[in-house]
Protein backbone atom coordinates (compact mmCIF):
# COMPACT_ATOMS: atom_id res chain seq x y z
CA UNK A 1 0.00 0.00 0.00
CA UNK A 2 1.21 3.65 -0.30
CA UNK A 3 1.80 6.02 1.60
CA UNK A 4 -0.77 7.66 0.40
CA UNK A 5 -3.36 5.35 0.28
CA UNK A 6 -2.56 4.56 4.12
CA UNK A 7 -3.54 8.49 4.83
CA UNK A 8 -6.73 8.35 2.59
CA UNK A 9 -7.45 4.67 4.80
CA UNK A 10 -6.22 6.57 8.26
CA UNK A 11 -8.59 9.09 7.66
CA UNK A 12 -11.62 6.83 6.69
CA UNK A 13 -11.00 4.90 9.79
CA UNK A 14 -10.60 8.08 11.69
CA UNK A 15 -14.27 9.39 10.33
CA UNK A 16 -15.70 6.21 10.99
CA UNK A 17 -14.62 6.17 14.76
CA UNK A 18 -14.89 9.97 15.77
CA UNK A 19 -18.09 9.02 17.83
CA UNK A 20 -16.11 6.27 19.57
CA UNK A 21 -12.64 8.04 20.16
CA UNK A 22 -11.94 10.36 23.39
CA UNK A 23 -10.21 13.68 22.70
CA UNK A 24 -6.67 12.63 23.48
CA UNK A 25 -7.11 9.17 20.63
CA UNK A 26 -8.37 12.04 17.82
CA UNK A 27 -5.73 14.00 18.65
CA UNK A 28 -3.12 11.36 18.25
CA UNK A 29 -4.31 9.52 15.35
CA UNK A 30 -4.84 13.21 13.63
CA UNK A 31 -0.88 13.92 14.43
CA UNK A 32 -0.05 10.59 13.06
CA UNK A 33 -2.48 11.55 9.49
CA UNK A 34 -0.15 14.90 9.37
CA UNK A 35 2.82 13.55 10.30
CA UNK A 36 2.40 10.99 7.16
CA UNK A 37 1.13 13.56 5.39
CA UNK A 38 4.21 15.44 5.83
CA UNK A 39 6.32 12.32 5.34
CA UNK A 40 4.39 12.62 1.33
CA UNK A 41 5.21 15.95 0.69
CA UNK A 42 9.18 15.12 1.45
CA UNK A 43 8.80 12.33 -0.89
CA UNK A 44 7.09 14.14 -3.98
CA UNK A 45 9.27 17.05 -3.28
CA UNK A 46 8.29 20.33 -1.44
CA UNK A 47 9.59 22.06 -4.15
CA UNK A 48 6.50 21.19 -6.36
CA UNK A 49 3.53 22.59 -3.79
CA UNK A 50 2.74 26.22 -3.06
CA UNK A 51 2.06 26.69 0.84
CA UNK A 52 -0.41 29.55 1.79
CA UNK A 53 -0.52 31.33 4.70
CA UNK A 54 -4.57 29.99 5.39
CA UNK A 55 -3.01 26.10 5.14
CA UNK A 56 -3.80 25.96 1.79
CA UNK A 57 -1.38 23.69 -0.39
CA UNK A 58 -1.55 23.46 -4.34
CA UNK A 59 0.60 21.45 -6.77
CA UNK A 60 2.72 23.20 -9.39
CA UNK A 61 1.55 21.98 -12.42
CA UNK A 62 4.17 21.47 -15.39
CA UNK A 63 2.84 23.66 -17.88
CA UNK A 64 5.25 23.22 -20.36
CA UNK A 65 4.53 20.20 -21.96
Amino acid sequence: MSLLEQIYQDINNLRKRKNELDSKEKVETSNEILINFEKLLDAVGRDKFIFYDDGKIEYKWDTSL
